[in-house]
């Protein structure tokens, strides 16, 4: 059996030699078929991994009630018309709700932040309370972050991100300084825990003040003031397993505060983590199933070409077929060796389609660190053994079904008609 392996691959190989343009020209749509899925398959995993990292920004067991849903269906003005989520709204269920670990009013939007001759323009101006840090990670590296009394007494005092830090401050100690909000100057209490970019956007380049001067000081809300001063509730289910009893109640308590009678629609959005994964997985579902459909007919037009080359080359083998017909060969032998051929051919078409589709995704990565893109500079190259074995196994399965047909006529050969053939 060994041996016989030995003696198909060698003619495979000397079938290769004796037509090296041949050859070439049919293993391109195999070549570009396994490229295109090495491609296509890193791509996919390394975005997933990026959105993962991305979206646990938000937490598995918190919910935000806002005016705008995180995903719009339909009319976009029906939902830019709805009331403003308030302070009233807040103060009403932070009294009422028991199923939430943390509640946090925030409201946030874009300010142009000075400090010693530097301005920095369209910084993240969130006004938040106390408990923003718990459900939201925003914990400070040092200092302090806000407490009660700087919410409850309109306090000057803010919380910066390390973004902000190296801008103004450099080496130069931060704590007690005050920059200028506005028309306002805020002392640095605390600096953020360093959080790079989420979605190509600048995480580190905020600045937290209490909610109540926010609101008190005529800072705008939403960007660029689009909603202005609506607020967003956010809360903190003590686990997962609460965590459906928690938005309900919160559901029911702001429908009461709205007003809104049974049968009413509700007037605000509940968002959470989930409606962002779903809807990343529902469209990058869809895209790459297309495009790996685009691959596999890549492959599948490739292994035509190779069905047609054995073809031909049973044809012009005849004689060779004849010979070892009559020399005792059997007719699984011969469909072996043509087998074997149409298989290596398309596996050698697999391989270098591999080694480009790799070359592709590292010299990608080493443009894109060397150009170092704010946008791209946080992803990561998800890149593993899973698919080459892909690539491979198609490359392998599409050689065979292409060469069995020929193989099969080959091994039906009697030896009297392909010397006759001759």
């Amino acid at each position: 059996m060994f041996f016989s392996l030995v003696e198909n691959f060698r003619s495979a190989v000397n079938a290769l030699k004796a037509n090296k343009l041949r050859s070439v020209l049919t293993t391109l749509g195999i070549v570009l078929g396994v490229m295109g899925i090495i491609v296509i398959f890193t791509a996919i995993r390394t975005l997933n991994g990026y959105v993962e990292r991305s979206f646990s920004f938000i937490g598995a067991n918190n919910f935000y009630v806002e005016k705008m849903p995180w995903i719009i269906h339909g009319d976009f003005f029906k939902f830019r018309n709805r009331p403003a989520v308030t302070m009233e709204h807040f103060e009403f269920i932070k009294k009422q709700a028991k199923e939430v670990k943390y509640i946090s009013g925030s409201i946030d939007g874009n300010q142009t932040i000075k400090y010693g001759g530097k301005a920095i323009s369209r910084v993240q101006l969130s006004g938040t309370d106390v408990n923003d840090m718990y459900i939201n990670s925003s914990y400070p590296e040092y200092g302090r972050f806000l407490n009660h009394i700087d919410v409850e007494r309109a306090r000057f005092n803010c919380v910066i991100g390390t973004g902000v830090v190296k801008e103004f401050f450099g080496e130069e100690e931060p704590l007690g300084k005050r920059i200028k909000i506005g028309n306002y100057n805020f002392k640095v209490i605390g600096v953020l825990e360093e959080r790079g970019s989420v979605f190509g956007e600048d995480a580190d380049n905020v600045v937290i003040i209490p909610i109540s001067t926010f609101l008190r000081n005529g800072y705008r809300g939403g960007r660029g003031g689009r909603f202005r001063n609506t607020l967003t509730l956010q809360f903190q289910a003590y686990d997962t397993e609460s965590f459906e009893d928690a938005k309900y109640e919160i559901e029911g308590l702001m429908r009461r505060t709205r007003s809104l009678r049974p049968l009413e629609e509700n007037d605000f959005a509940i968002n959470e983590q989930t409606q962002l994964t779903d809807f990343f997985n529902k469209t990058v579902g869809t895209l790459s199933l297309v495009v790996t459909l685009i691959g596999l007919v890549s492959l599948v037009v490739g292994g035509i070409g190779i069905a047609n080359i054995m073809l031909v080359s049973v044809t012009e083998r005849t004689k060779e077929i004849g010979i070892r017909k009559a020399l005792g060969a059997k007719r699984r032998v011969i469909l072996s060796q043509f087998l074997t051929e149409a298989v290596f051919v398309s596996l050698i078409g697999g391989v270098i389609g591999f080694f480009i589709g790799s070359g592709i995704i590292y010299g990608a990565e080493a443009v894109a660190n060397h150009m170092q893109i704010e946008e791209i500079k946080d992803v990561t190259i998800v890149y593993d053994g899973f698919t080459l074995v892909i690539a491979l196994g198609f490359s392998a399965l599409i050689g065979l079904l292409a060469g069995y047909f020929p193989a099969l006529k080959a091994s039906k050969l009697t030896p009297i008609e392909a010397l006759r053939s001759e």
